[in-house]
């Protein structure tokens, strides 16, 4: 889960924790079977076809594995992901003994930076962002969850103009979902890092589109809100101020695009003005600009977009940009 958090880690650490997301070593296909049928109640035989004990997953990842099959009924051609077992006992080890370690970190800094030499006193932060932490992982080791959050984004983007139906959501199937299995329907594909570089660059305007709609037009459907006036993409203690409750949304994304796909600064400043003079909670130009775009420097970022244009280049680049420009702050 960190090798996405690039605003938590800096970009040397994601990049080296995304290598491990391909490298992962899957469990025994006979410990999977038994965790499927637990889950369904039912045997493996009786609801899939082309899934036994000799079958091998065709992907691995940290907290579970995937397999090709089809259902029995209906003859559905399905991706098939189990968790790995004991999950939610090896997470909550993890868990507590991070979160005692950010207990350290904050006493460290609150007795030794600040009370002996002298540190600016600031409200301590590192617990509340373990805590956030924590319940998106568990959010994660919920599979019904996931089923949810495809049908609602599957939902919104074919709706959403930005996107103009080229974003496919694969389905969700229910009756054999489970907290530790979901069923979606397969479609062939490949990673889109391997693919060439005329498929990325024809690729990019659609990544960025479904980006800036989640952002933009999905926001109460893809994440939790935060109780108050101000949007949250993170629950409580951390909140991300990229939009005050009553910007215009629909006026900000034809310029915030054109920042992302050509790097335009004169779109990037009509976005700055767009967010300071709708708001009429005293946010300023320079404010809507920083929280829309989550930066300090929106010049920096549209020479980087200008120059180069390749996925690979722009998400190291952002990865960076948000490291040193995070979109959190504390709310406590």
């Amino acid at each position: 889960m960190l090798s996405i958090r690039p605003d938590v880690l800096p970009p040397a650490a994601v990049y080296e924790l995304q290598k491990l997301c391909d490298s992962v070593p899957s469990y025994p296909t006979a410990a999977a079977l038994l965790l499927i049928e637990a889950e369904i109640g039912r045997p493996v035989s009786d609801v899939f076809i082309g899934l036994d004990r000799d079958s091998t997953p065709i992907a691995a990842a940290s907290l579970g594995q995937v397999y090709r099959c089809h259902l029995r009924e209906g003859g559905h051609e399905i991706a098939l992901k189990v968790q790995r077992p004991d999950m939610i006992r090896a997470v909550s080890l993890d868990l507590f003994l991070m979160r005692k370690g950010m207990q350290a970190i904050e006493w460290f800094k609150m007795r030794v930076l600040v009370g002996l030499l002298g540190a600016a006193d600031r409200t301590p932060f590192d617990v509340k962002l373990l805590d956030t932490f924590a319940r998106a992982s568990y959010l994660e080791l919920d599979y019904n969850h996931e089923g949810a959050n495809l049908e609602r984004f599957a939902s919104g983007s074919a709706k959403a103009a930005l996107l103009g139906g080229r974003v496919r959501v694969p389905v969700c199937h229910w009756a054999v979902t489970t907290r530790k299995v979901i069923a979606t329907e397969w479609i062939n594909g490949e990673q889109l890092a391997k693919s060439p570089p005329e498929v990325i660059n024809r690729l990019i305007p659609t990544g960025v589109g479904c980006f800036l709609c989640q952002l933009l037009e999905l926001t109460s459907a893809i994440v939790n809100l935060m109780r108050g006036d101000v949007e949250a993409l993170i629950d409580d203690g951390i909140t991300l101020r990229f939009l005050p409750k009553d910007v215009d949304r629909e006026a900000l994304i034809p310029p915030l695009r054109r920042v992302f796909e050509q790097g335009k600064l004169a779109a990037a400043n009509e976005v700055a003005r767009l967010a300071g003079a709708r708001s009429t909670q005293g946010a300023t130009a320079a404010d809507g600009a920083a929280s829309v775009v989550g930066l300090a420097r929106l010049e920096q970022f549209s020479a980087m977009a200008t120059k180069r244009a390749q996925f690979a280049s722009i998400s190291r680049d952002l990865n960076q940009i948000f490291f040193e420009f995070p979109f959190v702050r504390s709310m406590a």
